[in-house]
């Protein structure tokens, strides 16, 4: 069995990197704190820094989740990855490089729809003249789904695995 262990996780420090570099003056009605002698986003003040102890039901009740997270300190979060894990890993050995899902372009926010050969490939290449955030890879019913848990504080707040699959039949795509 996995056991979960403290992870590295290379791009905290490229999401604030390009957190400081965005253009907030081409942004309208967004209220986002900055140093204004140099115009770039105050990273630490947008950024709520916590252990993964504290990041719980609670917490996101009592915040209404209104700004990013950043957990420096994974112990007490109930996340489980496998160790080493890669974005090419996923998409040659685990989902496949055709499955293809809709990417949001941050900056102007549109969905791109994209393979997961076309998301490695733009991720990897790290020449992100736009940024672009795959939070609609859905990795349900795959190999990947067997060895990730979720933030202890995600499954207890999954509306669609805690109420919504109980109504539905073992194999919700079967024809009746």
């Amino acid at each position: 069995m996995y056991k979960p262990q403290q992870l590295s996780i290379p791009f905290d420090r490229a999401f604030l990197e390009m957190a400081n570099a965005l253009d907030t003056e081409n942004y309208t009605n967004v209220k986002v704190p900055h140093d204004h002698a140099s115009g770039n986003l105050n990273g630490d003040t947008i950024v709520h820094r916590l252990h993964g102890s504290e990041v719980t039901r609670d917490y996101f009740e009592r915040t209404a989740f209104c700004s990013p997270v950043l957990v420096e300190q994974l112990e007490g979060l109930g996340l489980v990855v496998p160790p080493n894990i890669t974005v090419s890993d996923i998409e040659r050995f685990i989902i496949g490089p055709t499955r293809e899902f809709d990417v949001l372009d941050v900056a102007n926010q549109t969905e791109i729809h994209m393979t997961l050969m076309e998301w490695t490939e733009y991720f990897l290449s790290q020449d992100w003249k736009k940024v672009l955030n795959a939070l609609s890879l859905e990795y349900t019913d795959t190999e990947l789904e067997k060895v990730i848990t979720a933030p202890t504080a995600v499954r207890e707040m999954d509306w669609l695995r805690l109420y919504w699959l109980k109504d539905l039949p073992e194999d919700p795509y079967a024809i009746t």
